[in-house]
């Protein structure tokens, strides 16, 4: 999710929906304040028996990465990748991401969770894969992959004209 031009979240666990819905909440607030209320909101699913993380990126003027997992926030700076969620699903990443040696990073990130999400392989992963960057210069956006994985079911109606051309 993108917060502002400046923070994005990941989220991972159980119910995604109810974790999307929060951070979207906290739109406005201070960067501080949007870890310190990700880190209590995993706490709180934690004590529950329930699986809230989240991954949070901030881009300028400092990049800086998160990850909260059980209600503990780990300051990740130093890493270039970090990664949240179910293990089976992080080993087969790592196979997948080091199956395209000669593709730039973002591409072999891309694919790497497009194939993930795709394959039924892993029972704990599903849905689709939505892709947003932003880099020093230029702010959080979402961008649409030609060849992407999109949501499992949909609608669509189609009709015949009676007219002929």
């Amino acid at each position: 999710m993108i917060v502002d031009d400046d923070i994005a979240v990941a989220a991972a666990g159980d119910n995604p929906a109810t974790a999307i819905r929060y951070v979207t909440g906290l739109r406005g607030r201070p960067l501080t304040e949007i870890v310190e209320e990700l880190r209590k909101y995993s706490a709180e699913h934690d004590a529950m028996k329930v699986s809230k993380s989240f991954l949070i990126a901030k881009r300028a003027l400092d990049p800086q990465l998160w990850r909260i997992t059980g209600g503990e926030v780990e300051d990740s700076s130093n890493l270039s990748r970090l990664w949240i969620g179910d293990a089976d699903a992080f080993r087969a990443f790592q196979h997948q991401y080091a199956a395209l040696p000669g593709f730039p990073p973002e591409q072999r990130l891309v694919s790497t969770m497009m194939t993930i999400v795709l394959f039924d392989d892993i029972p704990s992963v599903g849905g689709y894969t939505t892709r947003a960057s932003g880099d020093a210069t230029q702010p959080f956006r979402f961008h649409s992959d030609p060849a992407g994985s999109g949501p499992w079911y949909t609608e669509g109606e189609f009709t015949r004209s009676s007219q002929h051309s």
